[in-house]
């Protein structure tokens, strides 16, 4: 492929990503604070003042205004910047990876959604079945575009699903019996085994170790004994979609290599 239209492609990537982004904490937002997630003009969360096509520009309108409305100077929340940088990152980074397969599309609707869970989940300390559900959904429709053909990844799928939602599960009622009170919500439980329908159960065990390592991490630096899983989750998921066959392929090599000496 041309460099020039290759460039041009990644850039476009990163762009709809920064709107995919913009978008997708508009809706979070709503689903939180009520009103329609899907209709309606965005406004500004302070004064309630309907944003023009200016203010709405993903990346560029928030560092133009330096982070606060143009109507009230209320300083709005670094997160509608961040998220956008982050949804431009991961769809450059998808597009470059997995570059003309099915998989680039497949994963970014992931990233989307996944997204929104940890948005809301950050205020909520809940995991959305809409959002669940979208996931599986998405999933299925792309199932067979997939590389390995429908019947693999199918079998891979629910494979992974069942091992980390498994997994999770048995730890949690383990950890319940011990602590006496519940230890993890359910909902992380699914989001688990919904992230497995697309990972299987190679990457899956790197998405649960990393995850697990996230958790930890975020709880240390928030010093809380209660957080909310899903932003751990979704990093570890897309962390797994970039890096993850390589991790695995190495460790096997790896195990192989230490059989073969022995």
């Amino acid at each position: 492929m041309d460099r020039a239209f290759y460039v041009y492609v990644t850039t476009l990537a990163a762009f709809t990503g920064a709107g995919a982004g913009s978008f997708v904490n508009c809706m979070a937002w709503r689903m939180v604070h009520g009103g329609s997630a899907l209709s309606g003009r965005s406004r500004c969360p302070f004064c309630g003042h309907k944003l023009g096509a200016r203010d709405l520009l993903p990346v560029f309108s928030y560092a133009a205004s330096a982070g606060r409305c143009r109507y009230c100077g209320k300083k709005i929340s670094i997160r509608y910047f961040l998220t956008e940088i982050l949804m431009a990152v991961v769809f450059a980074g998808l597009f470059l990876h997995y570059q003309w397969k099915w998989e680039t599309l497949c994963y970014m609707g992931l990233s989307c959604i996944l997204l929104g869970i940890s948005l809301v989940d950050l205020e909520t300390y809940r995991i959305p079945r809409k959002f669940l559900w979208a996931a599986v959904l998405w999933w299925l429709v792309f199932l067979p575009f997939l590389t390995k053909g429908v019947f693999s990844e199918a079998f891979r799928g629910l494979a992974g699903a069942l091992f980390l939602g498994g997994t999770l599960l048995a730890a949690v009622l383990l950890m319940d019996r011990i602590l006496g009170k519940e230890s993890m919500g359910g909902g992380d439980v699914k989001l688990y085994a919904v992230t497995g329908l697309y990972v299987g159960i190679g990457r899956g065990v790197f998405l649960l170790l990393l995850s697990c390592v996230l958790g930890l991490f975020y709880c240390i630096l928030k010093r809380k004994s209660r957080i909310p899983l899903a932003p751990s989750i979704s990093l570890a998921c897309i962390a797994t979609l970039f890096w993850g066959e390589a991790v695995v392929d190495w460790y096997l090599g790896f195990i192989l290599a230490g059989g073969m000496l022995v």
